[in-house]
């Protein structure tokens, strides 16, 4: 069973300065709700990570500034100081660990988690930044793009109905829109044609799919299907427990688009 991180408390006691403040160093907000006059919920997102704070009134009992350590992943920790620098915040030398202890400087072999530096919000809640990755070359992202003919559909569907969280919306000339939605940690499956042939008859007991295909892991594969069933889209097969210890339903869904939705399966569930 996952147990995932997902929001930090961050002690404020002025939240629209630290509003600006994580805005600027270009953290997402997610989220800026005033629930009443002694409540408000304030939701960012680092670029690139699955976790996020949330700072606001009414949410926390700590004294503001009272956050220490939070520490953010990144690949070249010299550009990610200078990101924040141009930006206005007082980061620290960057330093290292090594044989002889903390010496000034990026580590000079570049190892993970070997180089660091702290930087604090307008409260005083610090964070460390470290490298870990650095000069390795890769993806880091994968992302689907996808041609909706009836755009608004597939953005209802897949953002309002399966849930997945909007990032970005932007328009554009002569109509042009676009939205980026968080699917979470994305990998890429790649089969030959005999697996693909295997799992369309494992899954649906027949050849269905086309050469790509989405596939989303959920906490409940037959409830999820059968939600997205009611909101637009076509069960093609039912729920199956595969060979794969997973519980697969697959769907067609606005977008145009093959879409598996799988539930890991735990040892007392499979029969």
């Amino acid at each position: 069973m996952d147990f995932k991180l997902q929001l930090v408390l961050l002690p404020v006691a002025d939240v629209d300065r630290a509003k600006e403040f994580y805005d600027r160093i270009g953290f997402h907000c997610d989220v800026d709700h005033q629930i009443s006059d002694e409540m408000r919920i304030v939701q960012f997102t680092p670029p690139g990570s699955s976790c996020s704070v949330t700072f606001g009134l009414g949410i926390t009992t700590a004294e503001p500034g009272s956050v220490v350590g939070t520490h953010l992943v990144v690949s070249d920790i010299e550009a990610a100081r200078e990101h924040l620098v141009v930006r206005g915040v007082d980061v620290a030398e960057i330093h290292h660990f090594g044989p002889a202890g903390r010496g000034p400087g990026p580590h000079p072999e570049r190892i993970d988690f070997g180089s660091y530096a702290q930087f604090a919000d307008p409260d005083g809640n610090t964070w460390v930044l470290q490298e870990v990755g650095h000069g390795q070359a890769g993806v880091r992202q994968l992302r689907t793009v996808v041609a909706a003919a009836d755009y608004d559909e597939a953005v209802r569907f897949f953002r309002d109905v399966l849930g997945l969280r909007e990032e970005l919306a932007v328009s554009g000339p002569d109509g042009a829109e676009v939205v980026i939605l968080d699917a979470g940690r994305a990998t890429l499956e790649l089969v030959n044609p005999a697996q693909k042939r295997y799992i369309d008859e494992i899954e649906v007991g027949r050849q269905v799919a086309p050469g790509i295909r989405l596939a989303f892991e959920v906490s409940d594969a037959a409830a999820t299907a059968d939600a997205l069933a009611g909101e637009g889209a076509t069960v093609v097969a039912p729920p199956t427990d595969t060979p794969w210890r997973s519980r697969n339903a697959r769907l067609d869904t606005p977008g145009a688009l093959h879409v598996t939705v799988f539930e890991e399966l735990g040892p007392d569930q499979i029969a």
